[in-house]
């Protein structure tokens, strides 16, 4: 795989009793291609350390996988699954049996050319240089503006690749986003590439950019950072009711159904329809331009040279609608004031006067660990990431003929062929 080779000499192994001859071979993107063959415990060592690398993977395996894979080996059968990681797509399969002769290679994927092990190359970590064995640099900025709390989480990360990965998992968890919602941006960091993507998902607005490269100083030359949604600085005016449901909530539920705090004079109803699907956004005015840009980037630059047109008619207080031949449609309704809420302008911070009622809710910071999201506290990025794994013992008797080559992606690296024979 990435990272380290092992090869091990060609020699005789003793197994014990209760162990079987075992095939595995695997291919996850950034971790680990190859195939291994031996007594059933060094196999599943090698499982064991797998499944806490990554946790993209763990996730996908299901927390009963090496149980369910230990019993099926010592019952001479096959286990095999397939699916997605946030690197791009995996497979995983291996089979037992009493010797070599009697293993089963049914339906096992093809391998490709097996890559050599990369080179190790520096990088730059969040906390200092780090040594990537995978063979390059990952960095990536990330931003989600919460539209309705008007606060901003952004952060930067900077790494080796499986960090990036579980990081990026982390997330995922932390925002209960859907599962693999990184999966094209990991894709493409895999491809060592760099891709802006940009989603709606509840109350946010999302933003991520990654770059992924063997040159550090490539990545570094291309960074991207991402603007808060929201200053504290700015006057407020006063209330606009909130909601967002479908196209701009990815769920089936109506999201806020609350007063917020606007920084503009107009509430904003937004609505479309694209196919089968429709969308509504009501809020401040003043977030109507993430909106637009964002539906033009996911609709191919639709109408990204008339956004400021439409910006201008909503700070007008007037309405618009749009019908595009893509079965496409858009409508804008700013003819809708604020709801003031005291008879002059809230103070910005200047003089620290905010209501007390939103006090909490402005907090915006550019670097923030922690921020409170609906019924839990989110830590966004954890600094370090440690894996524990439980090697079992080796107890060995049966004997196989080994002949091992093993890669690893990351500090692990392995291809094995191992010719087993019971005594």
């Amino acid at each position: 795989m990435l990272g380290v080779e092992f090869l091990h000499e060609s020699g005789s192994k003793y197994c014990s009793v209760e162990e079987k001859c075992a095939y595995i071979q695997v291919d996850i993107p950034d971790l680990i291609v190859g195939y291994a063959q031996g007594c059933s415990n060094s196999i599943f060592n090698i499982i064991n350390d797998l499944s806490y690398i990554r946790k993209d993977f763990y996730n996908e395996m299901g927390i009963n996988f090496i149980e369910e894979s230990y019993n099926l080996c010592h019952e001479d059968k096959i286990y095999y699954k397939s699916g997605k990681v946030l690197s791009g797509n995996f497979y995983f399969y291996i089979s037992c049996a009493n010797d070599l002769d009697n293993i089963l290679k049914i339906d096992v994927p093809p391998l490709n050319n097996i890559p050599g092990p990369t080179e190790i190359v520096n990088c730059k970590g969040n906390d200092g240089n780090v040594t990537c064995s995978e063979g390059f640099c990952t960095y990536y900025n990330i931003v989600f503006n919460d539209t309705m709390r008007h606060v901003s989480v952004i952060k930067d990360f900077y790494g080796c690749p499986s960090d990036f990965y579980n990081t990026l998992y982390n997330i995922q968890e932390e925002f209960a986003l859907p599962n693999l919602f990184f999966f094209e941006s990991g894709k493409s960091c895999s491809q060592r590439t760099n891709s802006y993507n940009y989603e709606f998902f509840m109350e946010n607005i999302i933003y991520f950019y990654q770059s992924c490269d063997t040159n550090i100083n490539i990545i570094s030359n291309q960074l991207h950072d991402y603007k808060k949604n929201f200053s504290i600085e700015n006057i407020m005016y006063g209330e606009c009711y909130y909601l967002v449901n479908g196209y701009f909530s990815q769920t089936d539920e109506d999201i806020g159904n609350i007063e917020t705090l606007c920084d503009t004079k107009y509430c904003v109803t937004l609505t479309i329809n694209e196919y089968d699907t429709t969308g509504l956004f009501m809020g401040c005015s003043s977030d109507l331009n993430q909106y637009l840009n964002v539906i033009n980037k996911k609709q191919k630059n639709l109408f990204g040279s008339k956004i400021d047109e439409y910006i201008e008619i909503c700070n007008n207080g007037e309405t618009l609608s749009i019908n595009y031949e893509n079965n496409f449609s858009m409508s804008i309704n700013c003819n809708n004031s604020i709801k003031s809420i005291i008879n002059e302008k809230i103070l910005s911070t200047t003089n620290k006067e905010i209501l007390p009622k939103y006090k909490d809710e402005m907090l915006v910071e550019e670097e923030i660990e922690y921020t409170t999201f609906p019924e839990k506290e989110i830590a966004i990025i954890k600094k370090s990431l440690h894996y524990d794994s439980t090697i079992g013992s080796e107890r060995l008797k049966n004997g196989c003929y080994q002949n091992t080559v093993l890669f690893f992606n990351l500090q692990i690296i392995f291809l094995i062929v191992i010719f087993c024979t019971k005594f």
